[in-house]
């Protein structure tokens, strides 16, 4: 039997089962399967990123496709506590870590796909790398560079033009309070 097999299973009533090993000892969360509702929502955002990576396979801008992608770190979270339901809150009051009850999401999000093979899948990588996620940010956030041979200038060096920020100070004596007010 596999550490999958060992860890990631269906019960009798075909609700998943996932054996987390905590500081207290193993405990075992309960997965009740998810209404049709939900199901077709997780289906229908798998189809979103499977879109987006064809468009970012075309070349499409990363920023463009995260925006209309729209799964936010919160929005993330939200879809776990959603596929969890009361589990997610057994794992809160038992003070399971966060890294721990996100890797139980993805393998709840996993199983709703592809059944418990795919769950177990999730289980053996440790969970969905972040890694795409965490290089649109940082490249978002780095100063864009001007090509060399730029036409802003011939030899190919940008030459300043940034103009100066306009004061933010007001030119009026700020209105005090009165006393009386």
């Amino acid at each position: 039997m596999s550490d999958a097999e060992q860890h990631v299973w269906e019960d009798d009533d075909g609700n998943l089962v996932v054996l987390l090993d905590l500081k207290a000892g193993p405990r075992e969360y309960v997965v009740d399967d998810v209404s049709a509702g939900t199901g077709r929502w997780v289906h229908r955002l798998t189809d979103k990123a499977t879109e987006a990576k064809r468009r970012l396979d075309a070349g499409e801008d990363a920023e463009d496709i995260d925006a209309d992608l729209h799964l936010s770190d919160e929005a993330e979270e939200d879809l776990y506590e959603t596929l969890l339901g009361a589990t997610y809150d057994a794992m809160e009051a038992d003070k399971v870590p966060h890294r721990k009850a996100m890797l139980v999401g993805q393998i709840a999000y996993a199983w709703v796909l592809s059944g418990v093979s795919g769950a177990r899948r999730v289980w053996e990588s440790g969970g969905t790398p972040k890694a795409n996620r965490a290089e649109r940010r940082a490249k978002k956030a780095a100063p864009k560079k001007r090509a060399s041979g730029s036409p802003s200038s011939a030899s190919g060096a940008s030459a300043s033009t940034t103009k100066r920020r306009a004061s933010t100070k007001s030119t009026k004596t700020p209105r005090r309070p009165s006393a009386t007010s």
